[in-house]
């Protein structure tokens, strides 16, 4: 089954303004599209994982509507405290050392399975149509 690429920009749209309109209109940091660029290419850091979990189950919304939620929280709050560079995903010296001590954390497996599982779970069909994308654009080079 082929879906609309519109049908999947309005999904996106709705979701944009939803998300938007808990947070009085304040514009995304990361839109959906540059989540899972991100998530595709493994770029989120484990810092972000581990609040994008914590935050999750707090936030209202479809789960998509939270995750997305989730991950702009998480990006404004590291963004504002100096752990990460603005519009990117690029630590900052601060940043490193605090994904660091993230890795070294005891439960540190479990929630990188948590985060993966939750990622697979919302995202698994846009991450494989977006992975179909690039290598067709890649061929037709």
């Amino acid at each position: 089954m082929v879906m609309d690429p519109n049908y999947l920009k309005r999904i996106r749209d709705i979701r944009r303004r939803n998300v938007e309109s808990r947070t009085k209109g304040v514009p995304l940091l990361f839109q959906e599209e540059a989540m899972i660029d991100l998530m595709l290419r493994n770029k989120v850091p484990t810092e972000m994982q581990h609040c994008v979990i914590k935050v999750h189950s707090k936030v209202k919304g479809t789960e998509h509507e939270r995750y997305i939620s989730a991950f702009n929280i998480c990006a404004a709050t590291f963004i504002k405290y100096g752990y990460q560079q603005p519009r990117s995903m690029t630590l900052t010296g601060k940043g490193m050392r605090n994904n660091l001590q993230h890795r070294r954390e005891p439960d540190a497996g479990w929630k990188a399975d948590r985060y993966k599982w939750l990622v697979n779970r919302l995202w698994r069909g846009y991450l494989e149509r977006r992975e179909k994308e690039l290598a067709s654009k890649r061929r037709h080079r």
